[in-house]
């Protein structure tokens, strides 16, 4: 079936669309995951996680990061809850990089894996988070600046004995998150409480 699509130009669309599936699969488990539902669509999704893994694949082929990254935001919850941190990480550092500079995405991507790294430890999560604030200092939005500044903080203090650096990170990001708590990229009530939390983790 593969070499008949081929042969007929239509690959690429009928990956695209089994991708765009399973993007939609992903923002329709969002909210549920985040609640009550989260045991019965963590079981849909862990059934259906080899199909989410081609539909990554498929994005970052078809040059569509952005579609990752949005994928990511979606079920973090559900990768962290599952063991799959570093796939998580390693998925959204090669949707960042491969992101336009000019993507708003991009941003978010270096956010999602910093903050998923800082929970395990994982060094290169001071790098990323290094990256997305520089990036969003660029941008002058204060939100993006505030939750880069959270993550980079929890990044250092999970991967150094220097408190000084992370307090200093993590004080500011707290500053301009309740200065500008818009635009929130989840259900308000939910990030709201999953950002105290974080700075409540690393503070």
């Amino acid at each position: 079936a593969m070499e008949r699509l081929t042969a007929l130009g239509e690959l690429d669309s009928t990956r695209l669309c089994h991708a765009e599936h399973y993007a939609a699969l992903s923002a329709r488990a969002s909210p549920e995951i985040r609640g009550p539902g989260y045991s019965k669509w963590a079981a849909r999704l862990f059934a259906e996680l080899n199909q989410l893994r081609h539909a990554i694949d498929t994005f970052m082929a078809l040059d569509r990061p952005d579609a990752v990254i949005q994928i990511g935001a979606d079920l973090h919850v559900f990768f962290l809850h599952n063991g799959l941190q570093v796939e998580f990480i390693d998925s959204m550092v090669s949707a960042a990089a491969a992101a336009s500079e000019t993507d708003p995405t991009r941003i978010r991507g270096w956010w999602l894996a910093s903050i998923m790294g800082a929970g395990i430890s994982d060094p290169r999560a001071v790098d990323q988070a290094r990256a997305g604030l520089a990036e969003a200092r660029a941008t002058n939005d204060q939100n993006l600046i505030g939750r880069m500044e959270l993550a980079l903080g929890a990044a250092i203090r999970n991967s150094s004995v220097d408190f000084a650096e992370p307090l200093k990170h993590l004080t500011e990001g707290r500053r301009l998150l309740d200065a500008h708590p818009e635009p929130y990229w989840w259900d308000p009530t939910w990030e709201e409480g999953f950002l105290q939390l974080t700075i409540a983790m690393y503070l």
